[in-house]
């Protein structure tokens, strides 16, 4: 029985999304009047109110799924409700808000902003399929609801709600098979897409099962035999266009290595400049509304700074619509990535396109198809079919997806060449990680650097790898630093800012700071007032700067309370002879390092680092050095730690 003594706290969560109204109704019904309900919180944030301590409180929120495992692995009180339905349903569904686009898929599922746009950036039925999993694992009470119970038995529903909220047994997952539904009468559109998801993530048959929806697969094999289409994954020609005489002629080299490894056929374009960045992108409605009429079968447009990981056809013929566009969660349709079918409502969608673009003369062609899209979406009688891709094929490489995305096509931002221009650290930054980013995949498409790459980005990133690993070789051979790299400040990345700013957190005022290596000092802006700075590097960065080379076994003669070395270490051949120095020398280091242990396979040579101590092994070097560990907190980087030590001893 539960411990009907302590307050209850209850998490709802389900599916579909669109029964949770009617099914919050029937748990209001059954509610005691004294426990809060709470459609618009999860949890999590319920259980820390102060004023619910006594009461309890149910939260019937969507974000629960994800959110109340931790939630249980603190208190062991927790009771989940869980509204389900039958999977190969759910796939099928329709939302008539956006003239009938499924709902749900394997990977992702559809939001739905207040203000009509609509993109694929929910979690998809594997991942809740996870959640549930890891939830039940954790044994809490729960009661599974299902969605034709609740449909056909609402009463009783409410009676099996009224149990469980006032301390019945503990309900585990019902995996008794239910009548599954009938297939028998489905359109043959909706069996062509639940054949092809099935295909493609076999995973599917788990979750049908798991849910309590039978092993039985002979529906598949049924909806297999009258559906071939389900099985056409034919590729159709990935198009493109970039501008003669730019740098996007770089961009077109590295788009057509990763399509020929892929055996994709391409059509890619090559057009004159028209001057400015804005002229550029507005011509692409036009050149794709005469690219749909000059070339046949369906047509999936990229930018031309985009890579592409993996064959998109197999999930892209899945999609039976005129066109499908991308979009940020809940905020606006973008244009890296579009799919045209060949069909008379691909050509109205590009004419309209062309159309609203040639009355906005100041609108790039992203703010045309936004508004044209959403005006589709929105119209009684709508001149062509949306649907939405996952991100998964219009992912912009640095920015975080929740849950996570391995990329089909990936976009790597070519305009951050030229917002650089504006001088911000936000725009170094940015751009900073795209070129770390593009050597990444150069390395792995086996492309070199270009000749007539700017002199000016010739910073140690922008080097090949085998060339970053022959650099580092050549240094270790001669026990040497790296004077050439620490002396461009293109090498002194803006993103390690942040890194400076969770160290400057660490001190308190009055203290002395020693900085080695301080490179662009930006431990200094974040410090607070009372306490003094003293910069130091292999090369002076200004008037104040001590100027020695740590691995010559050089330090500073200066007092201080705290020596910080923020990405220093790795490029120590011996960091034990150096850490004894210190240790001897200055009462407190802090120090970042990216240990061995968490790389996951990065080459530490390519990045010109010169030891590779895990983490356990830096800190019993230090601890031999004289050193005692006081914290060990995260940075900016998950791969890289922070490391606070105190001395056992100090120089009289």
């Amino acid at each position: 029985m539960q411990n009907t003594s302590s307050p209850p706290w209850i998490a709802v969560f389900g599916l579909p999304f669109e029964a949770m109204p009617k099914f919050n109704d029937l748990i209001r019904r059954a509610i005691p009047e004294n426990l809060p309900f709470f459609d618009d919180q999860p949890l999590s944030r319920m259980v820390q109110r102060p004023e619910l301590q006594q009461s309890g409180a149910l939260s019937s929120f969507p974000g629960n799924m994800s959110s109340v495992g931790k939630v249980i692995d603190v208190r062991q009180d927790v009771r989940v409700i869980v509204l389900l339905e039958d999977p190969r349903t759910l796939l099928v569904s329709k939302v008539g808000r956006t003239h009938s686009n499924y709902r749900y898929s394997f990977d992702h599922c559809l939001h739905i902003a207040d203000h009509g746009v609509a993109t694929l950036s929910e979690p998809g039925l594997l991942h809740i399929a996870a959640l549930l999993r890891g939830i039940a694992k954790r044994n809490p009470s729960m009661l599974i609801v299902r969605h034709s119970e609740l449909l056909r038995s609402p009463d009783k529903v409410i009676d099996d709600l009224r149990s469980f909220i006032c301390g019945a047994e503990v309900t585990k997952l019902n995996t008794a098979a239910v009548d599954p539904p009938s297939f028998a009468d489905l359109p043959q559109a909706s069996a062509e897409r639940l054949v092809r998801q099935f295909r493609l993530t076999p995973e599917l048959f788990d979750v049908v099962q798991g849910w309590g929806y039978g092993a039985e697969r002979s529906w598949f094999d049924q909806l297999a035999a009258r559906t071939p289409r389900a099985f056409d994954d034919r590729p159709g020609t990935i198009v493109a266009y970039y501008t003669r005489g730019t740098r996007y002629e770089r961009e077109a080299t590295r788009l057509m290595s990763s399509l020929a490894n892929l055996g994709l056929p391409v059509a890619l374009s090559a057009v004159d400049d028209t001057g400015d960045w804005l002229g550029n992108v507005r011509r692409k409605p036009h050149f794709l509304a005469a690219r749909r009429r000059e070339l046949t079968g369906p047509l999936l447009y990229l930018d031309v700074d985009a890579v592409v990981h993996a064959d998109p056809w197999p999930y892209l013929r899945g999609y039976d619509g005129d066109c499908a566009v991308a979009g940020h969660h809940g905020v606006n349709f973008i244009s890296g990535t579009i799919l045209i079918n060949d069909t008379d409502g691909a050509q109205a969608f590009l004419d309209r396109w062309c159309a609203d673009q040639d009355t906005k003369p100041e609108a790039w062609d992203q703010h045309s198809l936004h508004d044209v899209v959403l005006a589709n979406l929105q119209g009684a009688a709508p001149g062509f079919a949306v649907d939405f891709l996952p991100p998964e094929m219009c992912r912009v490489f640095d920015r975080t997806y929740s849950p996570p995305v391995i990329p089909v096509i990936e976009h790597l931002q070519a305009s951050r060449e030229t917002s650089v221009a504006s001088g911000t650290e936000q725009a170094l930054t940015l751009l900073q990680r795209r070129r770390a980013r593009i050597s990444e995949i150069d390395e792995a498409l086996g492309l070199g650097r270009s000749d007539d790459d700017d002199a000016e980005n010739r910073a140690f990133r922008d080097l090949a790898p085998a060339e970053r690993r022959a650099r580092t070789e050549n240094l270790v051979r001669g026990r040497t630093s790296d004077f050439e790299r620490w002396s461009n400040r293109n090498n002194l990345l803006a993103s390690w800012s942040e890194r400076a700013k969770i160290v400057a957190a660490l001190v308190s005022p009055p203290s002395g700071v020693l900085d080695l290596g301080c490179g662009k000092m930006d431990l200094e802006k974040f410090l607070e007032s009372g306490i003094t700075y003293q910069p130091s590097d292999i090369v002076a960065r200004d008037e104040r700067t001590i100027v020695c080379d740590l691995n010559n076994g050089e330090i500073p003669d200066i007092d201080a309370n705290v020596v910080t070395m923020l990405g220093v270490l790795e490029y120590i051949y011996e960091p034990a002879k150096l850490l004894e120095k210190l240790a001897a020398r200055w009462s407190r280091l802090i120090a970042t390092y990216c240990p061995a242990d968490l790389d996951a396979g990065r080459d530490r040579a390519a990045h010109g680092w010169l030891n590779a101590l895990t983490s356990a092994a830096l800190v019993s070097t230090a601890v031999a050095a004289g050193f005692d560990l006081t914290a060990i907190l995260p940075s900016t980087d998950r791969r890289e730690r922070v490391y606070v030590f105190d001395a056992r001893r100090t120089a009289p």
